[in-house]
């Protein structure tokens, strides 16, 4: 608004203020909020925003998309008094149109096949994509190249807004994109794998300290086959404060909680605490990243996923050493899954992580192998977890994916907690998920801890 008011009452002065230049350079004015400033300052090299959560970085990214049209506007009028490089923020040639640009292709490296993204951090919406975010969309496609923007059908099929007026390219057109998985140094992983039609995508979180609104989830897994988003994330609600603070929580996402404690929230690890991501391949028959956060926990000394995708299947292995009792979490869509023990009603504590949800609990203990199934429309989802002495499965419905309570519109959300209380533990999974018929034939535990060999309807894999 007020580099618009510059504008209009042609104020160079001002305009000059807005950006950081003339009397207001931040090396003046350090503590002055410019938009050089802005540039400088809030932005990681990969292009995430400082907050390091995506429902908290398109929404600053919608009115940094209107600035840099505005601003380059400004520079065609008069290139003389105000050159691309300094003031046109579309340029690339411009430190804050590079900035724009990494950032928005920051969120299409991280997002599903669909161009959409669950939500990481704060935001009372599951997921997102730059078409909720429009603005962002149409000047992603028409300044920065982001092809993937014509794979929102509605920008295709003549349900543009106004932003496509004011903002866009006369005609959006859906383009090839490589398919390819991603590895972001801010520390978030994207597996990518196309089998016979199936487009196949594994997030892996292993973020970086951000804001206030990032949450306790790191080493969290989220997957997407088949059209659809099968293990996820919920949305925080912001009117029901139990349920606000229960979302940040570790418990609440697909990760491991240690001792019945949530991790700490994201903005309040130190450098050392952080995790990293120390291993990362793209190759053409296996995607494998190994993310470590082995200073997350003060108890345990190795905490740490290794998820491999090989076809359309997810090879998930979970090692924590420390502490005395492991909680691996997977929240998913669809209706209540049909598992392969005899799950029997039961109790569960901290009753606190069951909060909003319907109450109901059922158990079972085994040292076997056994499977989880979720129908999700037309997609059967199957969770194999590999057997280990003395675990305990309790089947869990938590407060709802897009609501703080349950309604008849919103039903409880699907939880599984596997429970082992031991020193060390080693949770091996096994995604799946099919619409006609798996392709996944036979798994068997490997020869040392931690493997595993798998028949498909045409590989062996070790």
């Amino acid at each position: 608004a007020l580099l618009q008011t510059a504008i209009a009452r042609e104020r160079e002065d001002l305009i000059d203020w807005c950006f950081g230049y003339g009397d207001m350079t931040p090396e003046k004015h350090p503590d002055h909020a410019s938009l050089r400033q802005i540039v400088a300052t809030h932005f990681k090299p990969d292009g995430a925003y400082w907050g390091l959560n995506t429902g908290y970085h398109l929404y600053p990214m919608y009115a940094f998309c209107q600035i840099a049209v505005l601003s380059h506007h400004l520079s065609e009028s008069a290139p003389g008094r105000f050159p691309p490089g300094l003031y046109d923020y579309t340029s690339l040639d411009n430190p804050g149109g590079q900035v724009i640009s990494n950032a928005l292709h920051w969120f299409m490296s991280m997002a599903m096949p669909d161009r959409t993204m669950p939500t990481i951090g704060d935001s009372p919406v599951p997921r997102a994509g730059m078409a909720d975010y429009y603005t962002t969309a149409e000047v992603g496609y028409r300044f920065f190249s982001l092809k993937e923007i014509g794979d929102y059908d509605r920008y295709r099929n003549g349900q543009r807004t106004l932003a496509g007026l004011l903002y866009g390219a006369p005609e959006i057109t859906r383009q090839p994109v490589p398919f390819t998985s991603t590895c972001l140094s801010s520390g978030w992983v994207s597996l990518r794998n196309r089998w016979q039609g199936n487009a196949v995508w594994v997030g892996l979180n292993a973020l970086q300290k951000g804001s206030s609104h990032q949450h306790a989830d790191r080493l969290t897994l989220l997957h997407y086959a088949h059209g659809k988003l099968l293990s996820l994330e919920k949305g925080t609600p912001y009117n029901e404060k139990v349920t606000r603070h229960l979302g940040t929580l570790s418990p609440a996402h697909n990760t491991v909680t240690v001792d019945k404690v949530s991790q700490k929230q994201g903005e309040s690890l130190t450098p050392e605490e952080e995790p990293e991501i120390s291993f990362f391949h793209d190759g053409d028959f296996i995607k494998l990243a190994i993310l470590n956060g082995d200073h997350i926990y003060p108890q345990a000394s190795v905490y740490q996923r290794k998820v491999a995708l090989v076809e359309d299947i997810i090879i998930d292995c979970f090692q924590v050493t420390g502490g005395h009792v492991h909680d691996w979490v997977v929240n998913h869509a669809g209706t209540a899954p049909r598992l392969s023990l005899a799950m029997r009603p039961d109790t569960f504590d901290p009753a606190s992580w069951l909060a909003n949800g319907s109450g109901k609990v059922l158990g079972a203990t085994t040292d076997q192998a056994w499977e989880a199934r979720w129908q999700v429309d037309t997609v059967t989802s199957r969770l194999t977890l590999l057997g280990a002495p003395e675990t305990r499965v309790f089947q869990l419905e938590t407060y709802p994916i897009d609501n703080a309570v349950i309604t008849p519109g919103h039903p409880p959300c699907q939880t599984l907690c596997v429970r082992r209380q031991q020193n060390s533990s080693i949770f091996l999974a096994v995604w799946d998920s099919w619409e006609k018929h798996p392709s996944l034939r036979e798994i068997l535990q490997g020869d040392v801890p931690g493997s595993v060999l798998i028949h498909t309807d045409t590989h062996t894999y070790h």
